[in-house]
């Protein structure tokens, strides 16, 4: 393992973003040059599959174009990474039903000329 992420670490650079101090094109650079499975260490794991919010949020950061994560969507983030030690399960469940609310279609229409994003709303 090359370095070891928090889940402190991964909230305080989402909330530069909300807070306007990063934008989406820098926090996806930054997910995505740390995030490669198995060089980052989590400091959250549990259960017998190794669960980690830390190492499920950091994943989706790498992917933030390609699943149309856009600032709005912070809050879901940050609730996720404050879910208690030992609760993955329940944690994750709730994360899924709030993104599952996004209207991913309205988003990839608002999205479409985004340099960022455009890619991923291309019309099939």
């Amino acid at each position: 393992m090359d370095r070891a992420m928090s889940r402190s670490d991964i909230a305080d650079v989402l909330r530069q973003w909300q807070a306007g101090l990063l934008t989406a094109e820098q926090v996806h650079a930054w997910a995505e040059e740390l995030y490669f499975p198995g060089s980052l260490d989590f400091d959250d794991y549990e259960g017998d599959e190794e669960n980690s919010v830390a190492n499920e949020v950091m994943s989706c950061l790498d992917m933030l174009n390609m699943k149309l994560i856009v600032v709005e969507d912070v809050p879901i983030y940050l609730e996720f990474l404050e879910t208690p030690k030992g609760q993955f399960v329940d944690g994750y469940r709730k994360f899924e039903n709030a993104l599952s609310l996004i209207d991913y279609q309205e988003r990839c229409r608002r999205l479409a000329q985004n340099p960022l994003y455009a890619l991923f709303c291309k019309r099939k």
